[in-house]
């Protein structure tokens, strides 16, 4: 096989939606690969610890789509995001089991992350940034993200898997960093990418598979959601 042929990506899926229509910061989460590999928390947005620099997460996006975050700041949300995706145990043995997976198959990571209604709060945070103990997820060649949104009059259909309500206590720990500039650019270059722009006619925040850097995602990121 050549060196530079293309590496098919591990599939993961990402569900949010919500028990109550009228409680928009509780969030219930499933996550699971096609592996077997799946787990499930509850995440109240109101109670997420603030960033290393005092910002909340509503904070750091704000100023990530005005262009006003650098690599420091993108690395500590990545971090701060994946602690809160991993909350409780059946969650962290969900990603330890896809990075086991992807890892002996030597695929990168493609994430599709489907919000029910009511979840733009959480579908605005840039998921990109998701950063381990090794780096960025998604920094690898071939890696992506993509976001689908259900109608509102539809519930999104997730896996039966019974949420448990967890209340976040990051880890102190800084992690490791990325190791090259290299490493560090991909991820700003994938989200930052101008082209390739919505084709006319189609709803921007509706458009199901499309990838990472296929929108402007910085736009997306500044659009104003209802609370």
């Amino acid at each position: 096989m050549s060196l530079f042929a293309p590496v098919e990506p591990h599939p993961i899926f990402l569900f949010a939606n919500l028990d109550d229509s009228s409680i928009r910061h509780r969030v219930q989460l499933v996550l699971r690969d096609n592996h077997g590999h799946q787990g499930a928390l509850e995440l109240d947005l109101n109670v997420v610890p603030p960033l290393p620099d005092g910002k909340t997460w509503d904070e750091f996006q704000r100023a990530y789509a005005s262009n006003d975050t650098g690599d420091a700041q993108h690395q500590a949300f990545g971090r701060h995001l994946f602690a809160a995706l991993s909350g409780n145990a059946a969650m962290r043995e969900t990603w330890q089991g896809i990075h086991s997976a992807s890892s002996a198959a030597g695929q990168p990571l493609a994430l599709t992350a489907i919000f029910g209604p009511g979840t733009e709060r959480l579908a605005r945070l840039p998921l990109e940034l998701l950063h381990d103990d090794a780096g960025f997820l998604f920094a690898r060649p071939d890696s992506a993200v993509r976001r689908c949104f259900a109608h509102a009059a539809a519930r999104v259909r997730i896996p039966a898997v019974t949420p448990t309500a967890v209340r976040l206590g990051l880890p102190a720990g800084r992690g490791r960093s990325v190791r090259s500039r290299a490493a560090r650019g991909s991820v700003a270059r994938a989200v930052r990418r101008p082209s390739d722009r919505v084709p006319a006619g189609e709803s921007r925040w509706h458009r199901p598979s499309a990838r990472h850097h296929a929108l402007p995602l910085r736009a997306y990121l500044g659009a104003r959601f209802p609370r």
